[in-house]
């Protein structure tokens, strides 16, 4: 059984790592990251000072301004405002491909080429998602008119969503092509050394994270003085009329226009904190770690404790995860570990559930026959746990013997002597079951029972003693031609199941068995013998006939109680 669960265990482990080295967990990190970020935002406090300045087209400016697209005499205006108002670099997120005036262009053109203007180019992409990963080609580039594009820079402002729409990674770099926030990166720390690969945004909040401003106020020059100094300024749609809105991680908020998108991306590139994902080799060591760790509780847990560790480590790995990702803008896999562990949690389960129903059987294998059905049924429910092996506990031992049952034997056929066998066997077992008493074993016409192994109850000893009682008046009762002789002893007693490996059975033995037996032989017919000791704990003394009497295998007198039942 341990070989398969092992083997069981391994296949979950190597699924898990095959599902995680080809990333199809992502889907399932999304929502992960997506509340680590919320919980983030919900925690942090006031956002760090950001250069990034936000100039929005929104409704009001719509409003006043009039239907979009606006005449660029309007960007001229604007463009001059900002310069005016010393700004360092301006990003505008509109698009200038196509020719609106001579004049007005080229006074456009020189005006951005005054101030640093970023302007963006879109790209026709195709991409191709499978098992080994994304690809992405350019199928065609669409940059700004030439009268802009030889005096500003220019960025691709393409977005790309991960499975589940949503906007989480920044592109530097599309087929060699720049992105719009790292130009404007460039154009304002030109020190700096930024990532070619694409990178997790770092995102500080939902919309309006950064100061924003309506683009028809910054016109009417109504702006707190020296708003822009030394400022990115980024010039884009706000109102959700125009269209630019996508989903990203705090899309419980609402969309964010794709002017505050490449905001973010822009301020991950400026300040450097970029979510760096844990490195492959270092999840595989984890899940690694914790595979082991699972299989050497495989068989030491019950399934409760299985149930509740699998829940604890789920919300301790989770807040570990946690605590990584706001400080150390770390990123572990959460999924993969999961996956695993509820794998192995199943197969654990699964394997207690067979094991316990094979305990059950065994149990119920080795002592239907000597159990009352409502305590066996006790014992296989777990309600009282029984000892197998050999342990010593008090207990109460009855013998009983059909007197005079060997005359009657030779005296009758072989069928009336069984029948008359077994219905003296019947009422003594009815007696002893329904005072949850052990049949311990038939011993020809007569039996011993146990009370207190190797189940212990309450009030053992009172419960064998009106047992023995009960017999003897069932015997009066049915009217049954012979009589019974009973003895009974209290005391200590080895219980466990003994024989040897072919057949084992359970029994009881030790000094207390010997002495109940030595009674029996002493009953006279009606009779129940019983020790000195028992007939104290019982506090009974004064209605029985006291004796001394010597039993073979004690040494002296001994003091013994007989009750007759008429």
């Amino acid at each position: 059984m341990k070989e398969k669960v092992y083997l069981w265990l391994f296949v979950i482990y190597l699924v898990a790592i095959g599902l995680y080295m080809m990333d199809l967990f992502k889907s399932f990190e999304y929502w992960i990251i997506n509340h680590h970020f919320f919980i983030k935002y919900l925690l942090s406090e006031e956002q760090k000072e950001s250069p990034i300045v936000i100039v929005g087209i929104d409704e009001n400016s719509l409003k006043e301004l009039g239907r979009w697209p606006w005449p660029r005499e309007t960007h001229i205006a604007l463009l001059k405002e900002l310069k005016k108002a010393g700004a360092k670099v301006v990003g505008m997120d509109l698009i200038f491909d196509q020719p609106y005036d001579a004049m007005v262009d080229r006074s456009l053109a020189e005006t951005m080429e005054k101030i640093g203007v970023v302007l963006p180019i879109t790209l026709d992409l195709t991409i191709y998602r499978g098992f080994l990963g994304e690809e992405i080609e350019v199928n065609k580039i669409y940059r700004p008119l030439p009268v802009f594009d030889r005096v500003s820079r220019a960025g691709h402002i393409n977005l790309i969503p991960d499975l589940d729409g949503a906007i989480r990674r920044g592109f530097n770099y599309l087929d060699g092509v720049p992105s719009f926030a790292l130009q404007i990166a460039k154009l304002y720390q030109p020190e700096v050394t930024y990532p070619d690969q694409p990178f997790w945004i770092n995102y500080p909040g939902p919309a309006r994270s950064y100061p924003t401003y309506s683009y028809v106020d910054i016109l009417k020059g109504n702006y707190p003085r020296n708003l822009f100094v030394g400022k990115i300024v980024l010039v884009g749609a706000l109102d959700p009329a125009l269209g630019d809105q996508f989903v990203t991680p705090f899309s419980q908020f609402g969309l964010i226009s794709g002017v505050e998108i490449h905001a973010h991306q822009l301020n991950t590139l400026l300040t450097g904190d970029y979510i760096k994902p844990l490195p492959l080799h270092y999840g595989l060591i984890l899940l690694t770690i914790i595979a082991l760790m699972s299989g050497y509780s495989a068989f030491r847990w019950k399934p409760i404790t299985k149930l509740s560790v699998f829940i604890l480590f789920s919300i301790g790995y989770y807040l570990c995860s946690f605590y990584f990702f706001i400080n150390h803008n770390l990123l572990l896999p959460y999924f993969p570990i999961l996956f695993f562990l509820g794998g192995s949690l199943i197969v654990g389960m699964l394997v207690s559930y067979f094991l316990s129903n094979k305990e059950k059987a065994r149990l119920y294998e080795t002592f239907h026959r000597y159990l009352a059905p409502q305590v066996l049924q006790q014992v296989l429910d777990g309600t009282k746990e029984i000892e197998l092996g050999g342990e010593e506990k008090k207990a109460a031992v009855l013998f009983i013997d059909i007197r005079g049952f060997t005359a009657y034997a030779h005296s009758h056929r072989p069928k009336e002597v069984v029948d008359l066998l077994n219905q003296y066997l019947k009422l003594f077992a009815e007696v002893i079951f329904a005072f949850e008493g052990t049949l311990d074993k038939y011993l020809g016409d007569g039996l011993m029972a146990v009370f207190g192994a190797p189940v212990e109850g309450k009030d053992d000893l009172k419960r064998a003693f009106f047992a023995a009682l009960e017999i003897l008046k069932k015997v009066i009762e049915k009217e049954l031609p012979l009589p019974v002789g009973m003895g009974l002893a209290y005391g200590p007693v080895i219980s466990g199941n003994i024989g040897s490996y072919k057949r084992m059975d359970f029994t009881v033995i030790g000094d207390t068995v010997n002495t109940a037996s030595r009674l029996e032989e002493l009953a006279g017919p009606g009779e129940l013998v019983m020790t000195e000791e028992v007939g104290k704990l019982l506090d009974i003394t004064e209605e029985l006939t006291e004796e001394k009497v010597e039993i073979k295998g004690i040494e002296g007198m001994i003091t013994i109680y007989r009750l007759k039942k008429e």
